[in-house]
């Protein structure tokens, strides 16, 4: 391995994007400020061609040029002139797919194939997908200041890092190429950005880390598990953003295509970071995962499964975390038609049938489903120290529906699902404690009168319920600490239980104010609305309670320290007689302030 030719690379990617920034300001070749992009100011663009050229150049200084790099120029040619042609004038969205779809079919003949070991049929629409997918994420992520080419350097740093582990001398070398070019281009790219790299740059660099990832895992690789999941590793913050991005969207009923400023990188700014630091928050997370990733090529494949399982729990959590920030307009803020467009989809989200379960609620079960099962997963494996029979796993089999069930529904019966993970307090503890001991002891019971008669060792329930008390507890700490840390959120105020009055739009939009200002530090427990028709239903994930005959029960039940009024337009008649009720209640109450943008709590 030659370290001069990372190097020389890293030069030449300086050079050559300086050149290119000052060429395009001098042709005033420039990024003008747009309503759904994040700069300011004119930017110079064609920052893609810069990259491509450092890394045809420098890839030509090795010295063995083998089928492997011909590909990898030849498939870099084509996705950057793609890119190209795209910066220029729009290419049709069908053309640039069909494109990356024919370079996948390629690459996957050329022995990068996502889940080799698999047979065909499956190996290459994985493929495929895999190469779309993370060239298309690479063009999202590209969104912020330095944000696409930093962890772009990342992430080829630690896929160098496995290639040394395991003797792949070329794939260093491409990586640490790849790495010193990302870096070169960075120094012009990062906040405040000087240059852009436009799509023939992130789609060029999605493909190329795309192709290095499988090259890591199919080269002298005979472990399953790290050929499933280590690529997806190594392209987690990639993915993520796409990911969390594309579910925004289309529970929002907006389109894919069209770009916003909605990103991970954009809803950080929104709760108060900086650029740099959310651009630097970002890193840190790849960073994490990436060298996470790399010991867990050192590890037996039980702690595989169990890093990759709370890794993914806590990147979830992050996601559930960002999709309380405000990205898209509320009603006040949009035209006519936009407003009625809209409307529509509030309505979508609110009336659902009476079988239909709180969305919010739907996903802390399946959070929860999913840790009860790896506690009871693990509590099986320590017992029998990882030797366990076929007839053991028959009894584990029998029994897991039984824990999970039992479980979730004293979890419900405590009502620890009317808790909001952001204020989690000693009592929401507390409720899980009891929850998770009266579950133990049904389970105690019915696996002692029904199933006495197998080979089942009680000791497996003591280690889920230390395991399981351990991680409910956890799980929930560990999302109001990414408030805290995100946010800056302090303890030293007292969190309130807050009803809102009215469950129309004003109430909608005093929801949406509450939940992207958590400086307020507010539990909202849930709407009261005179409507009927509304009982039972949900906005935005917040429960409707009942009407104003109920207020006083629910109040009392519920703690609620005080009542938000969000009723926009009415009479002075109609005024009075809300506060006459809210005054029975003993319970404080105050009417939200509306101006032309915003509604000010």
């Amino acid at each position: 391995m030659n370290f001069l030719i990372p190097i020389i690379a890293f030069i030449i990617s300086l050079i050559t994007t300086w050149f290119i920034k000052e060429v395009c300001i001098y042709h005033g070749l420039v990024e003008m400020p747009q309503k759904n992009r994040w700069h300011k100011k004119p930017v110079a663009k064609f920052g893609g061609i810069a990259i491509y050229f450092s890394f045809i150049v420098s890839v030509f200084l090795i010295r063995e040029i083998n089928s492997t790099i011909i590909f990898l120029l030849i498939g870099s040619g084509i996705i950057f002139l793609l890119g190209l042609i795209d910066d220029i004038k729009t290419v049709n969205p069908t053309i640039k797919l069909f494109t990356q779809i024919l370079l996948s079919v390629s690459s996957y003949y050329f022995g990068f194939q996502f889940f080799h070991f698999a047979p065909a049929y499956i190996s290459f629409p994985l493929t495929i997908l895999w190469y779309v997918g993370i060239i298309n994420a690479m063009n999202l992520l590209d969104n912020m200041d330095g944000l696409s080419s930093g962890i772009a350097a990342i992430i080829t740093l630690v896929i160098a890092i496995s290639a040394y582990l395991n003797q792949n001398i070329l794939l260093m070398e491409l990586s640490l190429i790849t790495m010193c070019i990302c870096l070169g281009f960075l120094v012009f790219n990062f906040n405040p950005a000087k240059i852009f790299m436009g799509d023939a740059g992130s789609m060029l660099i999605g493909f190329l880390l795309g192709s290095l990832s499988l090259f890591a895992v199919n080269y002298r690789t005979s472990n399953l598990a790290i050929t499933l999941f280590l690529p997806i590793m190594f392209m987690a913050i990639p993915i993520f953003d796409t990911s969390l991005v594309t579910i925004s969207r289309l529970l929002n009923r907006r389109k894919i295509s069209i770009g916003g400023k909605d990103h991970s990188s954009h809803r950080l700014v929104q709760l108060g970071l900086s650029e740099r630091k959310a651009v630097s928050f970002l890193y840190i997370i790849s960073v994490f995962i990436g060298f996470s990733a790399l010991a867990f090529q050192l590890m037996e494949i039980q702690l595989w499964f169990s890093g990759v399982v709370l890794i993914a729990i806590s990147m979830f959590f992050l996601a559930v975390f960002l999709t309380k920030v405000k990205t898209y307009p509320v009603l006040s803020d949009l035209p006519k038609t936009e407003k009625q467009q809209d409307t529509q989809a509030i309505r979508w989200k609110t009336n659902k049938n009476y079988f239909s379960v709180n969305l919010r609620q739907s996903i802390e079960m399946l959070i929860d489903i999913i840790l009860i099962t790896f506690s009871y997963t693990v509590a099986y494996i320590l017992r029998y120290e990882n030797s366990i029979s076929i007839n053991h796993w028959e009894i584990y089999s029998i029994t897991l529906p039984v824990v999970i069930l039992s479980q979730i529904f004293t979890l419900s019966i405590f009502r620890v699902y009317r808790g909001v993970w952001q204020y989690i307090g000693i009592p929401n503890l507390l409720k899980i404690f009891n929850s998770i001991l009266v579950s133990f002891i049904i389970i105690f019971l019915y696996f002692g009168l029904f199933i006495h008669h197998l080979d089942y060792s009680s000791s497996v329930l003591v280690i889920y319920l230390l395991l399981i008390t351990l991680l409910l507890s956890a799980s929930r700490l560990f999302y109001r600490l990414i408030s805290v840390f995100v946010t800056g959120q302090s303890d030293k105020n007292n969190t309130k239980n807050i009803l809102i009055y009215g469950a129309g739009d004003g109430g909608n939009e005093v929801l949406r104010s509450i939940m992207n200002n958590m400086s307020l530090n507010y539990n909202i427990i849930g709407f009261i609305d005179d409507d009927i028709h509304k009982k039972n239903l949900t906005v935005l994930g917040i429960p409707i309670l009942g009407g104003h005959q109920e207020l006083s029960r629910i109040v009392k039940e519920e703690n609620i320290d005080e009542v938000i009024i969000s009723i926009q337009s009415s009479t002075n008649d109609e005024m009075k007689k809300i506060y006459t009720i809210c005054r029975k209640t003993n319970v404080s109450f105050k009417r939200a302030k509306w101006s032309l943008d915003s509604v000010n709590i």
